[in-house]
Parts: structure tokens; sequence; C-alpha cells
């Protein structure tokens, strides 16, 4: 049954969907909770609820999240948080999908993708 929840080592792991890794809570050296969290093979939509659930504990939580730090890598790569347009979240995927399957089937850069 989901969610489920653990600490190991000062690190909550939460697992809130079973086709996908955990999401990973933790502090950094710099004091900085962290949220670490993959969510390509879950899906769009799946990427979707867990910023909304990340957005909705925010307040409640005292805590305001950066989406937008490249220096720090603190960011969401599909723009799904900035732009909230859940067509653009699909086409981001497709091509992180698209990126990784050929990065693993010819262990090189991927050809282009046409029409997208």
């Amino acid at each position: 049954m989901y969610p489920q929840a653990i600490i190991h080592r000062d690190v909550l792991y939460l697992e809130l969907h079973p086709a996908e890794e955990d999401v990973r809570f933790f502090v950094d050296d710099h004091d900085y909770l962290i949220c670490s969290a993959r969510t390509s093979s879950a899906g769009p939509g799946y990427h979707a609820f867990l910023v909304e659930l990340l957005e909705m504990i925010q307040g409640p939580a005292k805590i305001s999240w950066i989406w937008d730090d490249e220096e720090k890598e603190f960011m969401d790569e599909t723009t799904y948080f900035s732009k909230r347009d859940f067509n653009t979240l699909q086409m981001e995927m497709v091509v992180i999908l698209y990126t990784l399957f050929f990065s693993e089937v010819y262990l090189e850069s991927p050809p282009l993708i046409r029409g997208i």
C-alpha cells in the first residue's frame, strides 16, 4: 500500500509509486532541506503530482522550495513547476526517455528527434 516511508541514515525515503525510485528528503551541508526525485519512469502525471504535492506541504511545513537554482542543481528540469503546462511536460518527458533509451542502446548520442 502507498505511500510508504522509512528513515535510514538521516534520509527520509518516501515510496509513492511502484514504478519509480523513492523520493528522498535530506538536509545537506548548507542546512538546505533537499527533495530529490526521479519521475521519468512513472511519467508526466506522476511528475505533476509530485510537484503539486511538494507545493501543498510547503505552507504547513513553513518551507519554501527552490526550483530554479542551476548552480546548486536545485531545479525542475522539465520546467513544469514554473510553466504549469502539461503538454510541455509531456514533451520534455519524451525527450528525457528518448535520450535515456538511446544512450543505453547505442552508448552514444541519440539521433535527432524530428518534429518535436
